[in-house]
């Protein structure tokens, strides 16, 4: 501000203002001619430096003209909040998501700026934006459509990449971070059997077949078989629920001429 003063004398007198007093007259100076007062540092409404703490700067004025005459002012400086922070992201750089699923992480962030500020969440970039959606309110990060580990249609091969930002909502203030996603395997396909459904075997003889089987699931699973004989059909199964496999994929025949063939 600049402080003003008049004097009744005549002829006019040259006016002359200092700094006389108060409790945080250290953190200002004033022009001596105009009476333009002034902070020596700019102060931070977050992080108050005077003397009450509260953002209320106290300093008296004085001026003089010269003659022994003077006047003093004790004047009170708010300090006003400005939106001076950008936005920080708080939340990591990375996640791990299990394929099938939507859900990848809630961006989160913080704002140093008093009062709080509304923060706003967006996807402003990486090689697979298209595949994200980000919750504005929230932050809550998800995929557009599940991701499949098998077949991946990201950029990377199972590692996806996003940039995302949070702005306060007043301008230019806003930070940016990118993240990288991995899409990891889970046992999503069954077991399919790609061996024949009928075999001819001689008499006397007990080998009849190798049943073989695929699993599309990555990295590849380790199959087992087993004659599931509560289901009555020959199953092959990840991991076999009625016993024991005997020699994995490998059928034999009981002796035909055994009672109860």
């Amino acid at each position: 501000m600049t402080v003003t003063a008049t004097d009744a004398d005549q002829p006019a007198q040259t006016l002359s203002f200092s700094i006389a007093g108060g409790a945080d007259a250290a953190k200002f100076t004033i022009n001596a001619s105009t009476g333009a007062l002034s902070f020596l540092a700019a102060p931070d409404f977050e992080t108050p430096t005077d003397a009450g703490g509260d953002n209320v700067y106290d300093v008296t004025v004085q001026v003089s003209d010269g003659q022994g005459s003077t006047d003093s002012q004790a004047i009170a400086v708010t300090v006003t909040a400005g939106n001076d922070n950008a936005p920080v992201i708080t939340s990591g750089a990375t996640a791990s998501v299990a394929e099938n699923t939507t859900a990848v992480m809630t961006v989160a962030a913080t704002d140093a700026d008093q009062p709080a500020q509304t923060l706003s969440f967006s996807i402003v970039g990486g090689a697979d934006a298209a595949k994200f959606a980000i919750n504005a309110s929230t932050g809550a990060l998800s995929f557009v459509s599940a991701p499949d580990f098998e077949t991946p249609t990201d950029a990377g091969g199972d590692n996806v990449y996003v940039t995302v930002q949070v702005s306060d909502g007043h301008g230019a203030l806003s930070s940016t971070q990118a993240i990288a996603v991995t899409v990891t395997a889970a046992n999503d396909n069954a077991p399919v059997i790609t061996s024949g459904a009928t075999a001819s075997v001689a008499e006397n003889t007990t080998a009849v077949m190798t049943v073989t089987a695929t699993d599309a699931d990555q990295p590849a699973q380790t199959l087992s078989f087993c004659d599931c004989r509560r289901c009555r059909r020959r199953q092959v199964r990840d991991q076999c629920q009625h016993r024991r496999p005997e020699l994995p994929g490998r059928t034999r025949l009981r002796d035909p001429d055994r009672r109860g063939w």
